[in-house]
């Protein structure tokens, strides 16, 4: 057996996380300048999202980099709240380092991809310093960057589409990388070939030496886009420093045949296997690469709607995973608070609001954490 796809559980105790009331909240997507810059590209590429994404298109296509505005907007709701321990809730944001380079790409013959690290953006996607403004959330204690990838799709096979793709091409030429809608097209899903191997490698290493230039320390969690990552990465990513993936339960590509045998053998004797993520917990470790697992298990994705009964039903997922024993780690969206229609972004943060006094009102022993606290608990 191999000991770097054996993950345990490494509680020494028992963690009665229904007693906790354990909250974090992931969000996904800052720093991305996805989808569209503006309205003017949003009309044109209407119909090619529609084609990517089928109806979840006609949100994404106007969700767009954030500006110091909606980041304030944001810290403000945050900032309105404490749990128990007097702390408020952290939004734990996913950052992307890097964005395509059109001018570059396009002086190349859309034969090689060149990248802006963040701040830097490309002309369209301008917002003022979203960077600087991230670090008054930092300094409020509401807002922890992670890190979500170099880019936020393989940068390989995004140039081979932008040659052969008419929508992929009709999308750059408004500013806009329309990446495949399938799990291998993550920047974190690196193919079984050698060179494939090295490029993500040096990829990762690339990423996390520009979040520590940005944001002065080293990431601690990582997510992979589409939450799939090829098992190799995980390597990657704790050689590089990172202490956690965040993800679904159902993470990794399950490689091959022997894996999925590997996978049982692993089961008869009392252990799990990273090859069936279905099986991991929030606080699981792989021992082979000491990295641990935290599982999403609440959604909160408003998108838009009127009514509250996204908030509703987002408090029962919440109560749902603390009657399991479990923290409640909620996922919500970049695409909810970074909008080119600025009335969904009100009604979002709304929502939010309204989400947060609900929690601190009825569950008076609530705690707001992050993956760092959740780990610090596993290990005793």
């Amino acid at each position: 057996m191999s000991w770097k796809t054996k993950v345990v559980s490494p509680l020494s105790r028992k963690i009665r996380w229904s007693e906790i009331k354990a909250v974090l909240f992931h969000s996904d997507d800052w720093g991305y300048c996805g989808f569209c810059p503006d309205l003017e590209a949003a009309s044109k590429l209407v119909n090619h999202f529609r084609k990517k994404y089928g109806k979840k298109a006609d949100h994404l296509i106007k969700a767009t980099l954030e500006t110091p505005d909606d980041l304030e907007r944001l810290f403000e709701v945050l900032g309105k709240y404490e749990d128990r321990r007097g702390k408020p809730p952290v939004f734990q944001a996913a950052y992307v380092l890097g964005n395509p380079d059109y001018k570059k790409i396009k002086e190349s013959g859309f034969q090689k991809y060149y990248d802006l690290p963040i701040p830097e953006v490309p002309k369209r996607w301008r917002r003022g310093d979203f960077v600087s403004k991230a670090f008054e959330g930092i300094e409020k204690g509401v807002w922890l960057p992670t890190f979500h990838g170099l880019s936020h799709f393989d940068p390989e096979r995004w140039i081979k589409d932008l040659q052969n793709d008419p929508d992929t091409q009709a999308a750059f030429m408004e500013s806009c990388y329309l990446s495949r809608n399938d799990p291998i097209a993550s920047c974190l899903y690196a193919p079984s070939d050698k060179e494939a191997i090295k490029r993500q490698k040096e990829e990762i290493k690339i990423g996390v030496e520009r979040f520590q230039r940005v944001f002065g320390f080293k990431p601690f969690s990582a997510v992979a886009p589409f939450y799939v990552w090829h098992p190799q990465v995980e390597g990657m990513l704790a050689e590089a420093g990172i202490k956690a993936i965040q993800g679904k339960n159902l993470q990794q590509i399950r490689a091959n045949f022997w894996h999925r045998t590997e996978g049982k053998i692993f089961n008869l004797v009392g252990y799990k296997h990273s090859y069936k993520l279905w099986q991991i917990s929030s606080g699981d470790r792989n021992v082979g690469y000491g990295i641990y697992y935290i599982t999403r298990n609440v959604y909160f994705e408003p998108w838009g709607r009127k009514d509250d009964a996204i908030v509703l039903k987002t408090l029962e997922q919440i109560r749902q995973a603390w009657e399991k024993d479990e923290p409640a780690v909620i996922i919500t969206h970049r695409a909810n608070y970074a909008h080119l229609d600025e009335e969904v972004v009100e009604t979002n943060i709304k929502h939010l609001d309204r989400l947060l006094y609900m929690l601190v009102t009825q569950e008076d022993k609530v705690t707001f954490m992050t993956d760092e606290e959740i780990i610090k608990l596993c290990e005793g």
